[in-house]
């Protein structure tokens, strides 16, 4: 009788009105007056804790993130359209007694899920991660999220509001907490364990380019995420370059196997939005560059060197070492339309990156190193180390590169167009040099 009189009383329209408001007190707790959570039918079971939520809507007011972005404040959004949410093991005493979600299971099938974020500004590579209070409140706890067949977008406000789609996402999380550090603070996430997988990654990037990959896996806390069939293409050809562009410019055409990554701090890039990763091996590159010199050249454009192009990077990012490996690259290049590309092909690439890192707190007396090897043209072995100090003045640098056993011939395929020159026979035994440069000059012996 106990039991069937909780049922009914948690069946009526006062439990149904209390749960929404302790649900909707929360959701402010977390977001703030920014997010606004709408809910439709619920169905609550006092007996097994269970609940139903038809039609659920959590949508953030991003005219507000917009103002706190102007202000350097702005915190990524995130926005939830659900037909229905599925949850077990709900505490109804914490709901409605503490404000707080604790629950054992919380599902979620085919949503559609927003997150609105600024990548200009929001990075600071000489943050210092704030860990909460040892009591700090954890106003959500939920033993296992299960996202599936999830789909979505992400959009860049500092970008033109460049929009991502994920086609599919699956998402399971064990021991989930919310947590809030302090009063002010924005509310943090940790967990247990993750795995995630996206599919079907599309992003135009106007008015060039189209950025799409097949999938993007990240395992929690292995430190472990792949990128897989990364393309990134133009949309116009070499052939007609000087048909859409007014000025010189250089096109890149992308295309990579696997992107895996080891020993990635999710902690310190969700806390800091600072990325940190132990090792990036890049396998199967194919990388095709052209650049028309028959049209102006605009002097305001200019190409960063490697620490200039490091700190542009809207934010910090920290990389022990980086492994390119199978990779072939074709880079062409033409002076007048009639006479065609000259091209330069190189093939079995093979680079080692150490210490890539744009944290100025770790710059002093370190040094982002390059070692890379080659077959140029195909035929001829091509050695090079690149060494740039991390607190260099005017991006300093020094290159030191080796080119042995090629004839010249090889390199016909690039001369006879841009230098109406021919090689009939010859031979590179060795060829060494040596160059010391920075962004106003290079110099060393050749």
């Amino acid at each position: 009788m106990i039991a069937l009189a909780g049922r009914v009383v948690l069946r009526s329209e006062w439990m149904r009105g209390e749960v929404l408001e302790k649900l909707r007190s929360v959701v402010m707790k977390l977001g703030g007056p920014a997010y606004t959570l709408n809910i439709g039918k619920v169905d609550i079971d006092l007996i097994g804790g269970d609940m139903t939520i038809a039609d659920i809507a959590l949508e953030a007011d991003t005219s507000s993130f917009l103002d706190r972005l102007r202000t350097g404040y702005g915190q990524p959004m995130f926005s939830i359209h659900a037909g229905s949410i599925s949850v077990s093991g709900l505490s109804y005493w914490h709901l409605l007694v503490d404000a707080e979600i604790h629950l054992a299971t919380l599902r979620l099938n085919t949503p559609v899920l927003g997150f609105t974020y600024a990548s200009r500004g929001a990075a600071d590579s000489t943050r210092v991660r704030t860990d909460p209070a040892p009591n700090a409140p954890d106003p959500v706890s939920i033993g296992e999220l299960v996202i599936s067949n999830a789909s979505g977008t992400m959009i860049d406000l500092s970008n033109g509001s460049a929009v991502t789609s994920l086609g599919r996402m699956d998402l399971r999380v064990e021991q989930l907490h919310v947590v809030l550090p302090a009063p002010g603070r924005a509310a943090r996430w940790e967990m247990a364990k993750a795995q995630l997988g996206i599919d079907d990654v599309r992003k135009q990037l106007p008015p060039l380019y189209d950025l799409s990959i097949g999938h993007v896996g990240l395992l929690y806390p292995e430190g472990i995420a792949m990128i897989d069939s990364l393309r990134y293409t133009p949309r116009i050809d070499r052939k007609n370059t000087h048909e859409f562009l007014k000025e010189m410019t250089s096109i890149y055409n992308l295309r990579v196997g696997r992107i895996s990554i080891a020993r990635f701090d999710l902690d310190k890039t969700l806390a800091e939005r600072n990325v940190n990763v132990g090792q990036v091996i890049v396998d199967g590159v194919w990388f095709d560059v052209f650049l028309d010199k028959s049209m102006p050249e605009d002097p305001s454009h200019f190409k960063p060197l490697p620490m200039s192009a490091l700190h542009r990077i809207p934010f910090g990012i920290t990389v022990d070492t980086i492994r390119l490996i199978h990779a072939e690259m074709i880079y062409a290049e033409r002076f007048e339309v009639a006479n065609g590309y000259g091209n330069m092909h190189m093939t079995d690439i093979g680079v080692s990156l150490l210490n890539v890192s744009n944290d100025t707190l770790r710059a002093e007396g370190k040094e982002l190193r390059g070692v890379v090897d080659a077959k140029l043209f195909e035929v001829g072995a091509l050695h090079g180390i690149f060494r740039a100090p991390m607190d260099a003045k005017h991006d300093a640098f020094t290159l030191d590169a080796t080119l042995r056993d090629m004839p010249l011939t090889a390199a016909n395929s690039m001369c006879e167009n841009l230098l109406l020159m021919r090689a009939d026979s010859g031979w590179i035994s060795s060829l060494n040099m040596h160059m010391n440069a920075n962004n106003d000059s290079a110099t060393g012996p050749f």
